[in-house]
């Protein structure tokens, strides 16, 4: 099981999901602006990486359907996943 979690605006938010596409998904924060840190936990290895805040916007706001999978591509690239 992967979690992830997400900090921004002063607030974290919790996920949890088989892969990494669905433990991102699964997070759900109040206010998707700001800089965020995300964190990808997988059993005991621990990546952080900072979004920008277009990234967290369109990651977590109400965008396209199109424009939310080239997010979360770029997401995974970010993360060295590859698919």
């Amino acid at each position: 099981m992967i979690e992830s979690s997400l900090k921004t605006m002063g607030k974290v938010c919790c996920g949890k999901g088989k892969t990494i596409t669905e433990a991102i998904l699964d997070l759900k924060p109040e206010v998707p602006r700001g800089i965020g840190i995300l964190v990808i936990k997988n059993k005991d290895k621990v990546i952080e990486k900072i979004l920008q805040p277009n990234i967290v916007r369109d990651l977590f706001g109400k965008v396209s359907r199109l424009q939310k999978q080239n997010v979360i591509r770029n997401v995974k690239n970010l993360f060295g996943v590859i698919e």
